[in-house]
């Protein structure tokens, strides 16, 4: 929201749209406090996960040596969205979006029973190395889960 988007008396006009990192973030964080919606739906959350790694987190992040070694191209198959231009992507957003799947999957209690959970495991494994240490944090999360 800007300034201007407020009247007077502080109050946002309900004609105002939040943005797309605010509108992710809500639905998300209904995910995380419903773990047991994750466990089930999991054959469509786990996809969506691995769609934002190869579409958008590993496109700018290219030099990532996981990126190859997942092969997430052939796990996803025919539900492999396009690739975002990288101007497009920005470092903070692609952060935010990464915690806050990794916090949904750190909410799951037993995520053996998730889709491909042998492919998060490897990849929560290898975000324990991650400079960020917020994401290594949620990466040890997900990985003591199991």
């Amino acid at each position: 929201f800007t300034s201007s988007d407020k009247e007077r008396n502080g109050q946002v006009s309900r004609h105002v749209e939040a943005d797309d990192l605010t509108r992710f973030e809500s639905v998300w964080s209904i995910m995380e406090n419903a773990p047991h919606l994750t466990s089930t739906k999991s054959k469509v959350v786990v996809p969506m996960f691995f769609n934002f790694m190869l579409s958008q987190y590993y496109i700018f992040h290219s030099d990532d040596p996981d990126s190859r070694e997942l092969n997430l191209v052939e796990i996803l198959g025919e539900f492999r969205c396009e690739e975002w231009p990288r101007e497009e992507l920005g470092r903070k957003a692609l952060q935010k979006k990464l915690e806050i799947f990794l916090k949904t999957f750190a909410a799951v209690k037993g995520p053996q029973q998730l889709f491909k959970h042998r492919t998060l495991l490897q990849m929560f494994v290898s975000f324990l190395s991650n400079p960020d240490s917020k994401l290594a944090n949620l990466a040890l999360s997900c990985v003591l889960r199991y």
